[in-house]
């Protein structure tokens, strides 16, 4: 399917990866980044053209991982990367958030 009327081609389904953001005040518990990795990895390998993360998820881990993993695809085999911006957190408390813009 188009993404809007001239845009990309992308796949019905995509990857979100507030999962991967790991332990956090609104994240899921504990993960393994290694898997993490491998699992944006497998989602590609099977078609997959596009992810979603969010400096929010984990306060920028969940773009970390995500990170790592294209990092091992080259530039033609590497998928869309949707985000969102404006959240800023304390750095010392990332449970705080200073600012939504």
């Amino acid at each position: 399917m188009r993404l809007g009327r001239e845009g990309p081609e992308i796949t019905r389904l995509g990857l979100g990866t507030w999962a991967i953001g790991g332990p956090y005040e609104y994240g899921w518990g504990p993960v393994d980044d290694a898997v993490s990795v491998r699992t944006v990895l497998h989602a590609v390998d099977r078609g997959l053209n596009w992810l979603d993360t969010a400096p929010a998820y984990g306060c920028g881990h969940s773009e970390e991982v995500v990170g790592s993993a294209l990092r091992q695809l080259g530039p033609g085999e590497r998928p869309l990367v949707f985000t969102k911006c404006g959240r800023v957190w304390d750095t010392r408390d990332p449970g705080k958030v200073v600012s939504d813009q």
